[in-house]
């Protein structure tokens, strides 16, 4: 993997560092703020991302980057319930409490390894077999006995199937809020009682009966 590190104190980064390429990842930085992350996320696939970035919040830098397609671990010293419920919004692949040690931190990296190999989309299109990456996808729109995906990169691609032979095979961040939508959790921008918007900027309804999967 290509691994990003957002830690500010320099002693874990470089431990960090130090570890995962051990481990045979590849580091493509090591930064300490916001403005470090933003020039770096696009080289990197895995961020490991300090909640506490000295003045920032981890949580927030992740956030306005959610229309990118990257995997999260949280790193932080703090285990209340109240962080944790934060950095679970975003649907993060692990969350790691310091202090933490070699050993550790190889099963968090090696586990969310193994699910990024597992859960990669086939489709059969018009255009013939497509491999996608569900982190790709911002919502899925049904229609009949074709569902079309829309992408982040505003594409769309159709595939012959029923909402139910997808679910069987859909990673758990995905989510039904209506009988013809489901959308990506890790796009979720905002969300009403009775609307969701993406962030693509697009707003689908969300039924009374899936409301609560939310």
């Amino acid at each position: 993997m290509k691994i990003l590190i957002c830690e500010d104190e320099a002693l874990y980064a470089q431990m960090i560092a130090d570890y995962c390429e051990e481990f045979g990842h590849e580091v493509v930085a090591v930064v300490h703020s916001a403005d470090g992350f933003e020039k770096n996320i696009a080289q990197a696939n895995l961020v490991l991302m300090d909640i506490n970035l000295g003045e920032e919040n981890g949580i927030e830098i992740i956030q306005r980057a959610s229309g990118l397609s990257f995997k999260t671990i949280f790193i932080t010293a703090y285990s209340d319930e109240e962080t944790i419920s934060q950095a679970g919004l975003l649907q993060p692949e692990d969350y790691i409490i310091k202090p933490f040690g070699k050993e550790q931190l190889r099963a968090r990296l090696q586990l969310t390894a193994m699910k990024s190999e597992a859960t990669t989309i086939e489709l059969s299109t018009a255009s013939g077999e497509v491999e996608l990456d569900p982190l790709e996808v911002v919502y899925i729109e049904s229609y009949r006995n074709y569902v079309n995906f829309h992408l982040a990169n505003k594409n769309i691609l159709k595939a012959r199937m029923t909402f139910q032979e997808l679910e069987s095979f859909l990673p758990n961040y995905f989510v039904r809020i209506h009988k013809s939508y489901c959308i990506n959790k890790k796009h979720l921008k905002s969300l009403s009682s009775k609307a969701c918007v993406l962030t693509n900027h697009i707003e689908l309804p969300v039924g009374r009966k899936y409301k609560d999967d939310l």
